[in-house]
């Protein structure tokens, strides 16, 4: 006896005849209908089962797999009713000629082995005094997080200002928020391989890289941020330290958008453009390094600066960008910072008229049910053949706001939509500014390097009836549909985590997020671009949040977000395709979850 997570029913009929049936289950729809699950041939030594012994949920994956191993060992030790002749040496036999070897995906991540992507996620205790500490200071309990925003760090800089805003208290990943105004920015775009730096406003650096954009920055934030910056320890940091739950004291805040799949994926091809060949004028990927963050416990209303104090005149942070004012603060500086943060909290403080939130305009559907239903079909196709088991298909919706304020546009979404991973990133540089109001944990390193993923899968509107609501909940966790998709995305992310695996190159090993995907991930994508007539997600299904420089990490899938770019508006929404999928239930997920965000769409209520 053994459980088993059923891919696609396999019928009897229609077996040929120098096929052995060796195992079979019942179809849970039909249960006079047997389900192939293993045959065999009847005269050579060719085996199939239909089962994942490395899904989280297989039982007796090891036994299934030593018998296979044994089976080919009583072949080989002629054993057996077959004549075959005994092969050559099989190293022989599966070596592959350059043009393909080259290709291997195998061959691929070995190169990036020796090429170093792969750094210790711990750097080794050293003994030089190093050129940038953390300091902190504890405010106590003070203004809401949008006046001290407004107050602080609004419109302060000309590289951007972000709001890694918890906005859903109660959940339990929203314990803190952060504030934050950039020092510098870094934009990439995957296509031309140019990585461009910006501070105040103008760019210091453009530079087409070798090598990918990941080990650049896995260096970058290994190598240079966390190796140059002592940064407090677990015991400075004003709360416990808890097992996934990292704490951000300050470094890069940005995102990871959808395409830069093209420098993680192994194997995946794509047409590279000329350095001043834009396609799509929006980043692949865009950071701004916070050297000053204000931290909020939304558990207990504290309040908590954390800034970048330079020891000297060394600014090795600053001199690897070609920055033209100094990374990181001096003492006197920090004191006149901190001068300016503490005014909210003074009881004598005039408080800044207060932004209003402007109402979202209406949306429009790129797709309609109709042609979204015949992509669904296309998936299922593409599923019926072998060549994936789960497809997530998404859709755009677009508006245009007339030149609203994308600050309170993001208001009126925060308060439309709280979300345990609610952020607000403004890029001025590129005029975008992302609002998003994600449920879902991407990835997290905590001060412990224990890393963290959390992938949903399953949306239902929340009724406002609570008998509905509950009955709703236990139709969600009891679906046979919605288990499977969790079920293929957990086991497609199990083996992308690692021991000794920094940060960066462990988002590069996860990325994108298999939730946005599919399974297997490489093949998924491949089919999805097909399905998706080779357009761009953009930042949608990509990753938001901070790299610590005292290594931690915190990241959110960009879902029921809103991209702001001049005066265009664009949001996506989809959902995972399998063989029980149905083309009407899932237009319908697709509308919840845009109707969560966006206004004037048809049907579908409010997905929370």
């Amino acid at each position: 006896m053994f459980v088993y997570s059923k891919l696609i029913p396999m019928s009897l009929k229609g077996l040929p005849a120098d096929l052995e049936l060796t195992a079979w289950t019942f179809d849970p729809e039909d249960p006079l209908e047997k389900v192939v699950m293993g045959v065999r041939h009847r005269s050579r030594p060719i085996f199939g089962a239909q089962w994942h012994p490395e899904s989280v949920c297989s039982t007796h994956g090891q036994q299934i797999i030593n018998n296979f191993r044994d089976i080919a060992l009583q072949f080989w030790a002629g054993d057996r009713p077959w004549n075959n002749p005994t092969p050559r040496c099989l190293l022989e036999n599966a070596s592959l000629p350059p043009p393909i070897s080259s290709k291997c995906a195998i061959v691929e991540e070995a190169r990036q082995v020796v090429l170093g992507e792969s750094l210790p996620a711990r750097r080794a205790p050293d003994t030089h005094l190093r050129s940038y500490y953390v300091k902190s200071v504890t405010l106590g309990k003070g203004p809401e997080a949008g006046v001290l925003f407004d107050a602080v760090f609004r419109n302060t800089s000309l590289d951007g200002e972000a709001w890694l805003d918890s906005a859903r208290v109660r959940d339990v990943h929203s314990r803190n928020s952060y504030l934050a105004a950039a020092s510098f920015t870094l934009s990439y775009s995957s296509r031309s391989k140019v990585l461009s730096v910006y501070q105040q406003g103008k760019r210091l650096m453009f530079e087409r890289l070798l090598s990918s954009y990941w080990s650049w920055l896995d260096y970058f934030h290994s190598n240079i941020i966390q190796k140059n910056v002592d940064a407090l320890d677990a015991g400075s940091l004003g709360q416990e330290a808890e097992v996934g739950q990292p704490l951000l004291q300050l470094g890069l805040i940005g995102y990871f958008g959808f395409e830069m799949k093209r420098e993680a994926l192994s194997g995946y091809r794509y047409g590279a453009t000329d350095p001043g060949e834009e396609p799509n004028t929006l980043p692949d990927s865009q950071h701004m390094f916070a050297s000053s963050v204000l931290r909020l416990d939304n558990y207990t209303g504290e309040w908590k600066l954390f800034s970048l104090i330079r020891r000297g005149a060394e600014d090795p942070i600053g001199g690897h960008i070609d920055s033209v004012s100094p990374v990181g603060l001096t003492e006197a500086e920090f004191d006149s910072l901190l001068e300016r943060v503490r005014r909210p909290f003074s009881p004598d403080f005039t408080k800044l008229p207060s932004t209003i939130p402007e109402p979202l305009p209406s949306f429009t559907a790129l797709d309609d049910e109709k042609s979204y239903s015949q992509k669904i079909r296309a998936a299922q196709n593409a599923i019926k053949e072998g060549e994936a088991y789960e497809l997530t298909l998404t859709t755009k919706f677009n508006a245009s706001d007339s030149g609203a304020d994308p600050y309170a546009l993001y208001l009126s979404l925060r308060a439309r939509n709280p979300a345990p991973y609610s952020a607000y990133i403004n890029f001025p540089v590129h005029n975008i500014a992302i609002l998003s109001s994600s449920p879902e944990r991407f990835i997290s390193i905590d001060a412990n390097g224990v890393a963290e993923m959390k992938p949903i899968k399953g949306t239902l509107a929340v009724s406002p009836d609570k008998e509905e609501d509950e009955r709703r909940k236990h139709q969600l966790a009891t679906d046979v549909k919605e288990l499977a998709e969790n079920l293929m995305l957990v086991t497609t992310i199990q083996s992308h985590i690692a021991p000794n695996v920094g940060g960066v190159h462990v988002l590069k090993r996860c990325f994108p997020p298999g939730s946005m995907t599919g399974a297997p991930k490489l093949r998924a994508v491949q089919i999805l671009d097909g399905l998706e007539e080779k357009r761009e997600r953009g930042i949608y299904s990509g990753s938001l949040g901070y790299l610590c420089a005292s290594g931690t990490v915190d990241q959110s899938v960009i879902i029921r977000t809103i991209v702001k770019h001049g005066d265009q508006l664009e949001l996506g929404a989809g959902g995972a395709i399998t063989w029980l999928s149905e083309a009407d239930k899932e237009w319908d997920e697709v509308m919840v979850k845009a109707n969560a965000v966006a206004t004037g769409l048809p049907k579908g209520e409010v997905a929370k």
